[in-house]
């Protein structure tokens, strides 16, 4: 099998995110054809298959996250390899360097791909087109016969033709905005799906190997996106049921992205009217806030570089640990106490918390009118519109949250002070 490191190259954050977040759930399997162990599984777990010690699992996963962050080579794996290995005791199924290889090339190319599914979504683009990859010395012919098909985003085909399609696959996506941008990429573009012949072995179309027929990363991106892309445009009721039947696991990816976007801007002098969506107004709120004759436009909650900087750089106020501002998609769920405000011009949505060293809140102006280039958790869109969003100003500590009671306009909404 031949190493990927020379094909896929340097790491790239949308690759390094993905793999970290499945650090989160090492799952021990008893062999590859345990049912744990199979195709989108990987997604949201790291697995060895036949590793089954909890100890075991994690170093293999920081040797796996050191070769895909810091992009060493398979040689400088297999000797964290044999160091495992050894101190476990690990009866690996297979010779050393086929083992290696394998648990190696495995995380790096599904690693790669779901980095770039992602780029491919955040970018925009409508279309991939399939590429073979010429450097491979013996090529497999159904994979060959895929190159240059061009098909949206969203065609079925990718359900199981996203590449790597098979142990050592090289094969990769080109994301283009137009179908006739993939002559860039192709001498001839084939713009259907191919009809493929299933394996009377496997029962998969030609050319996919056992395991290999989903798309990995997409089961992450299109969970995402099913709510953030479609968060804007819908009503403030049926956004707020939409977010509310998301899995815990949503909020935690938004954190990931909320994470980068105040790396990005915090210490940004320079505008560019970016934002992201960080959340939604639940509907046991939204129902609370429209009986104070408030109706909401939309139940999505922006953040903005402007309220990043008012957070996290004024003057004015303390403000919350940048550590737990980048974790406001998760703990907007979790405030000891919900106001609503309603003696300013525009009214506001507070958030307390007495988890921190101090009380602190999180104010969130609704029904917010502003022109704003929406990134829409990373979606980044060419125009730049003007509409009504809830906008998440600003996060501080206070003195005492009693000091809130009884506040002409207050209107408290969940808990108690």
């Amino acid at each position: 099998m031949d190493d990927v490191t020379g094909v896929f190259k340097k790491p790239f954050n949308e690759q390094v995110a993905f793999f970290r977040n499945k650090l989160k759930k090492l799952r021990p399997t008893t062999s590859s054809a345990d049912p744990e162990y199979q195709k989108t599984a990987h997604d949201k777990a790291f697995m060895v298959a036949g590793a089954q010690c909890a100890d075991l699992l994690s170093d293999f996963a920081a040797a796996v996250d050191k070769a895909i962050a810091q992009g060493t080579g398979l040689g400088e794996f297999q000797k964290d390899f044999d160091k495992i290995v050894d101190r476990h005791g690990w009866a690996h199924t297979g010779d050393r360097n086929w083992r290696s290889s394998v648990i190696y090339n495995t995380n790096l190319s599904t690693s790669y791909a779901a980095g770039r599914l992602a780029q491919i979504h955040e970018a925009g683009f409508s279309h991939m087109v399939y590429k073979h990859s010429r450097t491979v010395e013996n090529p497999r012919l159904a994979h060959v016969a895929l190159d240059g098909t061009t098909l949206p985003i969203d065609d079925p085909f990718w359900d199981t033709h996203y590449p790597p399609n098979g142990w050592g696959c090289q094969c990769r996506v080109v994301g283009i905005s137009r179908p006739s941008d993939a002559r860039r990429y192709a001498d001839e573009p084939k713009y259907t799906a191919p009809k493929l012949e299933k394996d009377p072995l496997t029962g998969l179309p030609q050319g996919v190997s056992r395991g290999w027929d989903y798309k990995p990363g997409g089961t992450v991106v299109d969970e995402v996106r099913i709510l953030t892309a479609k968060l804007p445009k819908l009503p403030a009721r049926i956004g707020a049921a939409m977010g509310d039947s998301m899995p815990e696991s949503f909020a935690e990816k938004i954190s990931e992205r909320l994470d980068e976007f105040v790396d990005t801007h915090i210490d940004s002098d320079r505008p560019q009217n970016k934002s992201m969506v960080a959340g939604h107004i639940s509907v046991k709120h939204l129902e609370k806030i429209e009986k104070q004759g408030i109706k909401l436009k939309s139940a999505e909650i922006v953040v903005d570089e402007d309220s990043v900087r008012h957070a996290l750089r004024t003057k004015d106020h303390t403000p919350v640990p940048v550590s737990w501002y980048k974790r406001l998609p998760e703990h907007l769920k979790n405030a000891d106490v919900v106001i609503l405000d309603q003696s300013q011009r525009i009214p506001v949505l507070i958030y307390l918390f007495n988890t921190l060293p101090q009380p602190s809140k999180i104010a969130i102006k609704l029904n917010f009118r502003e022109k704003i280039e929406e990134l829409d958790y990373g979606v980044r869109k060419t125009k730049k519109a003007k509409r009504d969003f809830n906008r998440l100003r600003t996060a501080h500590h206070i003195g005492d949250i009693g000091s809130l009671k009884n506040q002409p306009g207050h209107k408290i909404l969940e808990g108690e002070i």
